[in-house]
């Protein structure tokens, strides 16, 4: 079975949803993060350096200088 990722307009997201129920096919609203995937991130997030983090209100501002 394959999987798709669509993007509807908001306007048409209602005619979307009716026509894949009519057709029978699975509407899922949330994506799946795989397990492998979170834990990569976690671990990512908790070797940051926090000092080297910046505001970022100043990094605006500087990239709209």
């Amino acid at each position: 079975m394959k999987e798709l990722i669509v993007q509807i307009p908001e306007d048409k997201l209602s005619f979307f949803k009716e026509l894949m129920k009519q057709l029978g096919l699975e509407i899922k609203e949330e994506a799946t993060i795989p397990a492998e995937v979170v834990s990569a991130v976690r671990e990512r997030i908790s070797s940051i350096d926090k000092s080297s983090l910046e505001d970022w209100e100043d990094v605006k501002k500087s990239l709209e200088s």
